[in-house]
């Protein structure tokens, strides 16, 4: 059975503008496996589309490595299948291209309703919301070291429906994405159902690990990088709670999953598993 656990940041400095505040629930989960990643995500969804009273947050890593992949992406051509070996697969129910979660990566994810009027900064456009996103991510870099900024404007060359077939997600940039040195650090993408959004992301902290399946290599510094250790994936999960309260406007309050919704979440688990590269409908699951 999976460990389901909240991360609370003690004593935070900002306590005193709590009030004010959406409330929010943070989920960190370390070295998850890649079926139980995607169910989760599907899951914070369809919990903010019936709750619109809190921000959903989440970060985690992953253990063994997989290949995700968009909703709207052709299976045929997003990865080079004959190389995959035994790289788990799995199609995501947002956007986007095909990309490689190699365990040294931090992934995030935010879920709202934008019923909540209370929170002016995530009920805007898919556009106004992703640049809010990006503005916190940029801000967590920078909390741990890593100097970034976001794209405005996504390059345009090579933008043909053939190229956004087969191109890997790091091999191009998009608007609102976040790039530092030597390029690209954080992808994202969003699906949006009626008033509700989720929004996640790869964050490539130690660099962006190749796979042999996808069919464009990205050039990196030449170094593989390390698989996450724990005691980091707790010191960055402080940071990345911090910069996103401050500036989101939300508070991480703590939220005990109960045996229903434990029971809903092995579920999903079993039906990303057996469906794992169709597209999966949220809305009937």
């Amino acid at each position: 059975m999976y460990i389901l656990f909240l991360s609370i940041l003690a004593g935070y400095s900002f306590s005193h503008y709590v009030t004010s505040m959406t409330p929010a629930v943070y989920y960190t989960h370390f070295g998850a496996e890649p079926y139980f990643n995607m169910a989760f995500d599907e899951w914070l969804f369809e919990k903010a589309m019936q709750d619109p009273d809190r921000v959903y947050l989440r970060l985690y890593s992953w253990v063994p490595g997989a290949i995700t992949f968009g909703f709207h992406q052709d299976i045929s051509t997003a990865v080079e299948h004959d190389k995959l070996g035994e790289t788990i697969l799995i199609r995501r129910i947002t956007g986007g291209r095909a990309l490689y979660h190699d365990p040294s990566e931090l992934t995030y994810a935010v879920a709202f309703n934008t019923k909540n009027k209370t929170n002016k900064k995530l009920c805007g456009t898919m556009r106004e919301s992703s640049q809010v996103i990006a503005s916190a991510l940029v801000s967590f870099l920078e909390s741990i070291g890593i100097s970034a900024h976001y794209v405005r404007q996504s390059v345009g060359h090579k933008r043909t429906k053939a190229y956004f077939q087969k191109v890997p997600c790091f091999d191009s940039v998009a608007r609102h994405e976040i790039v530092g040195r030597p390029g690209k650090i954080v992808a994202s993408a969003q699906r949006r159902i009626e008033t509700t959004f989720l929004q996640h992301g790869a964050i490539k902290i130690a660099g962006i690990a190749s796979h042999p399946a996808l069919p464009v290599n990205i050039s990196n510094t030449g170094e593989i990088p390390q698989p996450l250790e724990s005691k980091h994936f707790q010191e960055y999960s402080v940071q990345f709670q911090q910069q996103f309260e401050f500036v989101l406007g939300i508070h991480c309050e703590r939220y005990q999953i109960d045996e229903n919704e434990e029971n809903e979440i092995m579920r999903r688990i079993m039906e990303v598993r057996k469906n794992a590269l169709k597209c999966r409908d949220i809305i009937k699951q």
